[in-house]
Order: C-alpha cells, then sequence, then structure tokens
C-alpha cells in the first residue's frame, strides 16, 4: 500500500460529484482506456440511477474479463427491482419531517407545501407522505384536477402538501421558471383560484434528510 506524504495527503480531495460530461462518448471512451491502461481487474459502482447508466455505458467499451459490480445507494429508490440502500432511512426521517409539520400546521391553521426528494420515481415523497399521513402527496408524473384540489382545502383548518422535486421537471425548464417544485404547484393552486384562511408556506427542497444517521 502506497502512503502518500502528509503534505500531499492533506491536499487530497475524496468525494462524489456528478460529471454530466460522461455522457459524451469521447469521455467514455478516455475512461475505458485508462482502466484497460491501469490494468484494473473490477470496477464497483456506487450510486443511483445515473451512475448505473455511466457503468452501463463503460461497460460496453470495456473488454469482458473486466468484472463490473452495482451497489444501489440512492434515497430515491429509483433502481428499479431492488432495495436501494438509503431508501428506508430516507421515508423514516422523510415521515418525520412530514409529522412536525403536521403538528405546527394544526397549531398554526398553517398549509405547507414541502418540496421533497424524488427526482423521477416519486418514491421518496410518497411514502414519506403515507408514514406520515400528510393530506396530498404530488409526485413528478402526476396530473391533477386543480380545481378538486382548491375546493378541498377551501374549507381546511390545516394542510400538509408533499411535492416531489420532480414535479413537472421539463414543464418548468421549458417555462423558463426558477422556481421550487413546491412553489411552481402553489402557483398552480393559484391559477385554479385558491381561496383560503390557512396561511401558505412553500417549503424549501429537504437535502438536509441526506445526513440523516441510517436506521436499524
Amino acid at each position: 500500500v502506497f502512503t502518500p506524504p502528509l503534505r500531499e495527503a492533506r491536499g487530497a480531495d475524496f468525494r462524489s460529484e456528478r460529471y454530466p460530461e460522461f455522457k459524451e462518448l469521447e469521455n467514455q471512451k478516455r475512461a475505458a482506456e485508462n482502466i484497460m491502461k491501469r490494468k484494473v481487474n473490477a470496477i464497483i459502482g456506487i450510486g443511483g440511477d445515473g451512475t448505473l447508466a455511466g457503468m452501463q455505458s463503460l461497460s460496453e467499451l470495456l473488454p469482458d474479463e473486466i468484472q463490473m459490480f452495482f451497489v444501489p445507494v440512492t434515497i430515491d429508490s429509483d433502481i428499479y427491482g431492488t432495495d436501494c440502500i438509503g431508501q428506508y432511512t430516507g421515508v423514516e426521517v422523510g415521515a418525520e419531517k412530514v409529522r412536525c409539520y403536521m403538528g405546527d400546521a394544526r397549531t398554526h391553521g398553517r398549509c405547507y407545501i414541502i418540496e421533497m426528494m424524488g427526482r423521477e420515481g416519486g418514491y421518496h415523497a410518497l411514502h414519506s407522505s403515507l408514514g406520515a399521513g400528510a393530506h396530498l402527496a404530488v409526485l413528478p408524473d402526476s396530473r391533477y384536477n386543480m380545481k378538486r384540489v382548491v375546493k378541498a382545502l377551501e374549507n381546511r383548518h390545516a394542510t400538509v402538501i408533499v411535492v416531489a422535486e420532480g414535479y413537472r421537471a421539463k414543464e418548468r425548464k421549458a417555462s423558463g421558471q426558477k422556481h421550487s417544485a413546491a412553489v411552481y404547484f402553489y402557483n398552480e393552486l393559484l391559477e385554479a383560484g385558491l381561496s383560503t384562511e390557512q396561511r401558505v408556506v412553500c417549503e424549501a427542497f429537504s437535502r438536509d434528510i441526506r445526513g440523516a444517521l441510517p436506521n436499524n
């Protein structure tokens, strides 16, 4: 095992980060060439659907003797056909977060619209809502009769709505709006004629869930 000098070790930066440029074939080929040049025997990918897609693209450029493994680790649980490390912790902590908002909504007569993780599948937002008993879960591909939603909100004293971050993402991007998914949904309610005595509060994306301690 090679241990770098202390001065160099201090400057080391070990972390994960998105690299969208890996979608380009030229960068995939460079990666494959470096892997073969270094005589790598096996590659283990750890992450979500983006990491899996990168692994699949890379595998097409590598010889069969280089083994490829993948460990699904994603709060969103967006890898089909298996449980993902992190998904149950995310739901447990997410549900607790929603429960706290529900308590505050009841005591202060508020309607909370909370944005939570769920870029495409919406698993985290949906199951956190179910776990806490939220009044509505708005998923990425969901389409609602906004007039009916507005009607249901009219006479309520307290409401908690959970909106997945990927809700109508394509439409939001196409329209050039930079609002969060929660604010976008709230604007849809306003356009549908929302009238309620509840104070409506849109909460920012719950990224802090990523720092949760794993459950048992």
